[in-house]
């Protein structure tokens, strides 16, 4: 045992000895609480990795659980998160000479931590500062975890995926049996739309947070099919896997998360073509094109819908039929938010009305002609267009640092791929950008930055772009190589 592990031991055994006598002079058993988890970040310390396995782990199980009539928590993952994140700080310092800074200082996340100092910005200037504080804590310790985490992780990315093969199968195998329960759970109701939300609990909030999460881990069943040779169990077990992925993907009823696996494939085609950068720019203009026709003279209002006529389906062809005619309700719904999402920019253009303050200041904005039979919002959801919701919560300036993280993360993959000469790490490249633009496609419809699962891997694939960016670049070069990984 090194001399760095006796010494963490000694004092774990300490405090956990102190925190025992503290207990019982005080018959207090929540005493113990913080010289355990002091010993758990000391762990961490000492060698993070399998906590890290763990984290990945658990991510596809992890049950959301309220805390009182507001709040909710993700349990285990948040704490690990929480744990994760005191330890990478820690890490950081105490071993900053086996750390590979040049991770940290690059592009993506030097945007990366500017935009997190703009969060923190609005935050101060928050309408209301106990939520938005709240909430930025709990964005330091998501980014804390995947992002810095897995910068530390995943080491090298040669030979059929290198570290990141670890992580593939430590994701897949819990989030295989999910696939496979909610397949028999919605089985039980002749695979009906209307139950659709009842088949995928205890472990995913609603139909939209599995269909995305299920679709965005889709591309890598591709890219480790082509690990193995042809009739090994792993090859085969892949091989039965990608079409059940397909099916519950269909099965889940989500339009959103179909229509972003096609734009996953006109994306690869993009980037086989290295268009990637140009398409990126092109869906911005468009964008805000689109935005900028809609606002002139108030086009927007001429859509308003029929309350009558815009209800909740129980049948899917007349949901598809009614969502052509922009008169489902979950679209209609949409619209009556997103409307009073630009109306909430408006009133404070710059900081924003800080993070999480969406839902207990947008009624006073909506516009009733837009109103539903669901704009109750008993849900207390958000406005389901994640862009909107960081333009309302957090200003102009912050949104324009998020599209500018996610251009800079489109334009670095783009490039590894095109320097890249390695086909396997091509094929993760690919299948690592692929599986971003899903989640992109999908914050048009919802806000699933800050959701767990889909929130957390979100800032995962950003630090898997810049570990293979990285990596291609230290392939092409000569003498330049990352700190060899250590025996801890």
């Amino acid at each position: 045992m090194a001399f760095g592990q006796r010494r963490t031991l000694l004092w774990g055994s300490v405090l956990v000895g102190l925190g025992v006598l503290a207990a019982l002079l005080a018959e207090q058993p929540l005493l113990l609480a913080l010289p355990l988890g002091l010993v758990g970040v000391a762990l961490w310390l000492v060698d993070y990795r399998p906590f890290a396995w763990l984290l990945w782990f658990s991510t596809p199980l992890s049950l959301e659980m309220p805390i009182g009539d507001a709040l909710s928590t993700d349990l285990p993952t948040e704490p690990l998160m929480l744990a994760g994140t005191a330890a990478l700080a820690g890490w950081l310092f105490l071993r900053r000479r086996n750390v590979p800074w040049v991770r940290f200082r690059h592009p993506i996340a030097t945007v990366l931590v500017l935009h997190l100092l703009w969060l923190m910005l609005s935050t101060v200037f928050s309408v209301d500062l106990a939520v938005s504080g709240k909430w930025m804590a709990a964005k330091l310790w998501y980014v804390g975890a995947f992002f810095g985490l897995t910068l530390l992780l995943v080491r090298q990315t040669r030979n059929r995926g290198g570290d990141f093969r670890t992580l593939f199968w430590i994701l897949f195998w819990p989030t295989f049996f999910t696939v496979i329960w909610t397949l028999l759970q919605h089985a039980k109701y002749n695979f009906g739309f209307a139950e659709v939300n009842l088949s995928m609990e205890p472990f995913y909030r609603n139909h939209v947070n599995y269909a995305v999460f299920i679709a965005l881990v889709t591309p890598f069943l591709w890219l480790a099919t082509g690990w193995y040779r042809p009739w090994t169990w792993p090859r085969m077990l892949l091989q039965v896997a990608k079409p059940i992925f397909l099916v519950s993907v269909y099965f889940t009823y989500s339009r959103s998360a179909w229509v972003s696996l096609i734009i996953g494939l006109v994306a690869l085609v993009i980037m086989k073509r290295h268009l990637l950068k140009t398409a990126a720019l092109v869906a911005l203009v468009a964008l805000l094109g689109t935005c900028a026709w809609l606002l002139d003279n108030n086009r927007f209002l001429d859509y308003a819908p029929d309350f009558s006529k815009t209800i909740y389906h129980e049948d899917f062809s007349d949901h598809m039929a009614a969502t052509t005619s922009l008169e489902d309700v979950s679209s209609a719904e949409r619209i009556y938010r997103w409307v009073a999402g630009w109306y909430m920019f408006l009133d404070k253009p710059v900081t924003g009305f800080g993070p999480g303050n969406f839902y207990p200041h947008y009624q006073h904005y909506t516009v009733s002609s837009f109103y539903t039979y669901i704009s109750g919002n008993e849900e207390r959801s958000t406005v389901h267009n994640y862009y909107l919701l960081t333009l309302l919560e957090t200003g102009l300036p912050g949104t324009i640092l998020f599209f500018v993280l996610v251009y800079v993360a489109l334009f670095r993959a783009q490039s590894a791929y095109s320097r890249c000469h390695d086909p396997d790490q091509r094929r993760l490249i690919l299948a690592v950008t692929i599986s971003f633009i899903t989640i992109l496609v999908n914050l048009f419809f919802s806000d699933l930055v800050e959701a767990d699962k889909i929130g957390t891997l979100f800032y995962a694939l950003l630090a898997l772009i810049v570990v293979l960016d990285q990596q291609v670049a230290l392939d092409a070069t000569s003498g330049l190589r990352l700190p060899a990984k250590t025996e801890t």
